[in-house]
């Protein structure tokens, strides 16, 4: 399942393969009325031989909880063929969608949850991944249901969850993080040392003939 972080979303045929490969694996123990348990991308190997069904690790339990069926999550519960039914739909869901798939069951039928996944497999999707274990289909009809959706599928196009980005756009539409450098000066000619000069005496004689400037007033005056 390295691909789906390397490239993004699986097309919806491969990713029904996927599933339907690994229904396939558990005919003998569905047909038993037993369930497998433990299923998600990340314990739904390609081998050399095909799919091949592997144990989570204990680093992979906590993602494995978001696969597993409500009536499942109890202490002691024991896998049953409904519950892989709820966990390979929601494999499903995030093989093509490249989403999160936790607590599927929640999500209402005009949920955004389902915008990414193609039309002809959320109400497929959605059943497998039904709250109430007596309103999911069976193994062998969800199976039924895929392959008879596999010709359907073929021309459902995927949309890239990579858009194309302009590099050299993206980078110009960034501020830059670095102060502008100042710009050059230049050494001041002598008449503007002059005039500065020119300035601070007259201050300097207005702060002293303020005081004069009262005294002149008091005795001119009758």
């Amino acid at each position: 399942m390295t691909r789906l972080t390397d490239v993004g979303p699986l097309p919806p045929t491969e990713a029904v393969t996927v599933v339907l490969d690994a229904f396939a694996a558990l005919t003998e123990t569905h047909a038993a009325g037993r369930g497998r348990g433990g299923l998600s991308p990340t314990t739904l190997v390609q081998g050399p031989e095909g799919l091949e069904l592997h144990w989570p690790s204990d680093r992979a339990e906590l993602v494995l909880r978001s696969y597993t069926a409500p009536e499942l999550r109890r202490p002691g519960a024991s896998p049953t063929p409904s519950g892989d039914v709820y966990a390979l739909s929601l494999v499903l869901f995030h093989l093509v969608t490249a989403q999160p798939p936790a607590d599927l069951h929640l999500a209402a039928g005009d949920s955004p949850r389902w915008d990414d996944l193609p039309e002809p497999l959320r109400s497929v999707v959605a059943d497998g991944a039904h709250a109430d274990p007596k309103a999911r289909p069976s193994p062998a009809a969800l199976v039924a249901t895929l392959e008879a959706l596999q010709p359907e599928l073929e021309t459902v196009e995927v949309p890239s969850q990579t858009p194309s980005v302009d590099a050299e756009a993206l980078r110009a539409s960034i501020p830059s993080t670095h102060a502008p450098s100042p710009a050059p000066t230049q050494n001041a000619s002598p008449m503007v040392w002059t005039a500065v000069a020119l300035v601070m005496v007259l201050t300097a004689l207005g702060a002293f003939m303020g005081p004069l400037g009262g005294l002149a007033t008091l005795w001119i005056a009758p």
